[in-house]
């Protein structure tokens, strides 16, 4: 899914600015944008089958993680989204989404469309004239095509070879070497889980630089006040 759909009456005018302040509105609305990217649309998720840690998620989006959980808890609470085995789920996404593929196909059988307009000539004799109004659409067709053609160029596409997994011993020996005091396992565990990808279909290519930010990171969430004591886990 290429972009989202807001009804502005319905946002503006509706619970969404009534319920959620700017700061949970920003975290509605870029769960949305993530929505919609693969594996399934109206799903927040790593991977299929996989979910975000929300605190690797809070740094993905670039937001505190205590902000991040409260408004995570904020918008289960008002209904907007549901979370589930650590899936976060946008409820009514079909409802408001996914008429979109229904406005494609309008689109498709109305590009190009010929109205033919018959103008006969008078009692005079005069000649009959045909005029010809074509309607100028998005080129749907052209972008279903790229689309499938960059899919397919990606299927195509081999694995990175410059990636190779490490094992917990590497990964303990290079942050012992580095000075990092956070729990070096977590880490591992976490880029396990997910198949050392970053992206559905991008893998990391040097788990050193992800070591290291995710250092800065452990770092920065130390310093945030969190209500359960420095555990995030809204799940």
């Amino acid at each position: 899914m290429k972009w989202i759909k807001l009804w502005t009456n319905e946002v503006f005018y509706g619970t969404t600015f009534q319920e959620l302040n700017l700061e949970e509105r920003g975290v509605w609305f870029s769960l949305l944008v993530m929505a919609a990217l693969p594996p399934r649309d109206g799903i927040v998720e790593m991977r299929e089958g996989v979910p975000y840690q929300l605190d690797f998620l809070a740094d993905l989006l670039n937001c505190e993680r205590n902000l991040l959980k409260k408004s995570v808890k904020k918008l289960e609470k008002v209904k907007k989204i549901r979370v589930k085995e650590g899936f976060i789920h946008i409820k009514n996404w079909k409802k408001y989404q996914t008429e979109y593929a229904r406005y494609r196909k309008g689109l498709r059988e109305s590009k190009q469309k010929n109205v033919q307009k018959n103008v006969h000539g008078d009692m005079n004799g005069c000649e009959s004239t045909t005029e010809v109004e074509v309607e100028v659409e998005v080129d749907v067709e052209g972008e279903e095509e790229r689309d499938l053609k960059s899919k397919k160029k990606k299927e195509g596409e081999p694995s990175p070879k410059s990636f190779r997994r490490p094992k917990i011993e590497e990964v303990k020996a290079y942050a012992k070497e580095k000075g990092y005091t956070f729990d070096v396992e977590k880490f591992f565990d976490h880029w396990e889980a997910v198949d050392w990808y970053r992206k559905p279909d991008v893998r990391i290519k040097n788990w050193k630089n992800a070591l290291n930010i995710w250092a800065k990171n452990d770092a920065k969430w130390k310093n945030e006040n969190d209500d359960d004591g420095g555990k995030f886990s809204p799940y």
